[in-house]
C-alpha cells in the first residue's frame, strides 16, 4: 500500500511541477509579444491536456505515426497560444 501511495504522491507532485514550467513558456511569449492569450494558466492546461488525451486513444499502428502526432500536436499548441512569427 505505501509503495502505491508514494508512487501518486510522486505522479501528482511531478504533474503539478510539469504545469508551472508550461506556464512560465506561456507567459514568456506573452510578455515577448509573441503570444496573445489572456490566461497562462488557463492555455497551460490545454496544452497539457492535449498531451494527457493521446493515450487515451493513440496506437502505434494507428491512422498517424507519432512523429506526425507530435508535430501536429505542436502546431495545435501554438494556434491556443496565437503565436505570432
Amino acid at each position: 500500500m505505501e509503495r502505491l501511495r508514494r508512487a501518486t504522491e510522486a505522479h501528482v507532485r511531478y504533474h503539478a511541477e510539469y504545469e508551472t514550467c508550461f506556464r512560465r513558456l506561456v507567459q514568456a511569449g506573452v510578455d515577448a509579444g509573441v503570444f496573445t492569450v489572456t490566461s497562462a494558466g488557463l492555455a497551460s492546461y490545454a496544452i497539457l491536456d492535449l498531451g494527457m488525451g493521446v493515450s487515451a486513444w493513440y496506437r502505434e499502428a494507428g491512422e498517424h505515426s507519432e512523429d506526425t502526432l507530435v508535430w501536429q500536436y505542436g502546431e495545435f499548441a501554438l494556434r491556443l497560444v496565437g503565436a505570432r512569427p
